[in-house]
């Protein structure tokens, strides 16, 4: 996901401080979601490498890193 994140830097510093951002989000949304789907198959991965118990002692943020206030979720728990 570096590569990615240096890419979505990138464009964002080029785009300057008048971005359009609907276009903005139009241009990165597709490698936005290709990091967010990297970071699932890692959670899914270290899942099936640990035991149950030590899946229940990860931290609930780690597991579901894309969970905001009362809502989404990702990582499986």
């Amino acid at each position: 996901n570096d590569a990615i994140a240096a890419q979505v830097r990138e464009r964002l510093g080029a785009a300057g401080a008048n971005a359009d951002f609907g276009q903005l989000l139009q241009e990165l949304g597709p490698r936005l979601g290709e990091g967010r789907r990297n970071i699932q198959t890692a959670l899914r991965e270290a899942q099936k490498i640990l035991t149950s118990q030590q899946w229940k002692k990860v931290p609930d943020p780690v597991k579901n890193p894309f969970r905001r206030f009362g809502g989404g979720g990702g990582g499986g728990s």
